[in-house]
């Protein structure tokens, strides 16, 4: 997970591919070194169904543990998308499962994360992103690679929260 700012692309499909094959096994798996809510929104959003690591809680005696788990809430919702490593990742999955878009331009996530960093409908990577959404075709898989590289970058500027 640490990689992931260096290279995201594939530390993305990586974490993808043994999400999926523990899913096809039958096996659990559990995403290691969630320190940031970056990186837990990460393994949210590509499907990971359990987590451990420093952003969800600290090593404490056992004793504690039930007080700790009833109040224990995640930082971040599938929903709700905080960090640009997140919405990377939404992006990428959807790009990846060939999906249908479920929601529309405004529901969208992405588009809600987009709006609160700032960027208005009028925004380059927003006008890319609603391309995404209402074409079809060639046309969105160049707006939708447009979106990811964007992205990338911002992932790259920015991290995941680790020093």
């Amino acid at each position: 997970m640490r990689q992931l700012p260096e290279d995201p692309l594939p530390t993305l499909a990586l974490l993808r591919a043994l999400i999926n094959l523990t899913r096809d096994l039958k096996r659990n798996l559990v995403v290691e070194g969630l320190e940031t809510p970056a990186l837990i929104e990460v393994v949210q959003q590509l499907g990971a169904p359990l987590g451990q690591g420093y952003g969800i809680g600290r090593p404490m005696p056992v004793e504690d543990f039930p007080d700790w788990a009833a109040r224990f809430t995640l930082p971040v919702h599938f929903e709700q998308i905080t960090t640009f490593a997140g919405a990377l990742s939404r992006h990428w999955a959807w790009q990846h499962t060939h999906a249908t878009i479920l929601n529309t331009y405004a529901d969208c996530p992405i588009t809600v994360f987009l709006r609160g960093r700032g960027l208005k409908d009028t925004a380059e990577v927003s006008q890319w992103h609603r391309c995404v959404h209402t074409t079809d075709g060639e046309d969105q898989q160049a707006c939708s690679d447009l979106v990811l590289d964007w992205l990338v970058m911002k992932v790259r500027e920015e991290g995941v929260g680790i020093e």
